[in-house]
């Protein structure tokens, strides 16, 4: 998983329930990680974030169904783009799909990771030709101490009661990967690197902003982490619990759930 839970519906809360979230945090820790949010979405708006975000977009038009919102390996871009140009990875580790053994990218947004994961394994039983459905797809382990969620984003969902698995997300993307430890140790080592070729070349231009007094980057960098694998079979299992527990299918989203004042299902 590139990116972390619920970014769009934390935003969302902090805006319409600001007036809640600070009777239970300090004032200092609330604009601390709010600084965070702000400076997470300034790393994303660098060119090549946005140019993956474009490739979700285009990928989730027109409400497509299963076999269509996800991209696999050649289509991490808008169809007939070139090579590259929509592909964050690419720029960051160049011909990280091979390297990697990168066979398919997928958006988190609508209905959290856990709707990402069940859409992801459920196209692998979809004709892409045809858009008919040819078996039950693939199975998968997962397990939620794994998933990327930043601390500030649980605490809120304690506040409210909001299950954060199911929170909407943006700027985040799931992929079936070979090596994907690798990926991510290479991804996350990589935005340290530019992070501080950036501060060298500020302090030379005796500039400070973004950076702290030892030259290290006080910008968000995008989070990464392996969380589970696929498997054979069409068992879909979390298995950090006590006992294995099935993934089920869920169209809800938990924060229009929570908006409009509905109960859980």
């Amino acid at each position: 998983m590139i990116g972390e839970v619920g970014t769009y519906a934390l935003r969302v809360l902090l805006d319409q329930r600001m007036t809640d979230i600070r009777k239970r945090f300090g004032t200092a820790y609330l604009a601390e990680e709010v600084a965070k949010l702000e400076s997470l979405e300034r790393t994303l708006r660098n060119a090549a974030s946005v140019s993956w975000q474009a490739s979700s977009t285009a990928a989730l038009s027109a409400e497509a169904g299963p076999s269509q919102e996800g991209l696999d390996a050649r289509a991490c871009r808008p169809e007939g783009a070139p090579s590259g140009s929509c592909d964050p990875l690419e720029q960051l580790l160049p011909g990280y799909q091979k390297m990697y053994g990168v066979t398919k990218c997928w958006p988190v947004t609508k209905g959290g990771v856990l709707k990402a994961l069940w859409d992801f394994c459920a196209s692998e039983g979809i004709d892409p030709e045809t858009g008919k459905k040819r078996g039950d797809g693939v199975g998968c382990e997962f397990r939620y101490d794994c998933i990327p969620i930043r601390q500030f984003t649980m605490e809120v969902c304690e506040l409210f009661d909001l299950f954060p698995y199911r929170l909407w997300s943006e700027d985040c993307w799931l992929l079936a990967v070979d090596r994907g430890t690798q990926l991510v140790e290479d991804f996350l080592k990589t935005q340290n690197g530019l992070a501080k070729a950036d501060a060298d070349a500020i302090f030379e231009q005796g500039d400070r902003a973004g950076f702290d007094a030892a030259h290290r980057r006080t910008e968000e960098p995008v989070k990464a982490a392996v969380f589970g694998r696929f498997t054979k079979g069409k068992k879909r299992l979390r298995v950090d619990g006590v006992e294995p527990a099935y993934l089920t299918r869920e169209d809800y989203e938990e924060l229009e759930r929570f908006l409009e004042g509905a109960k859980r299902k």
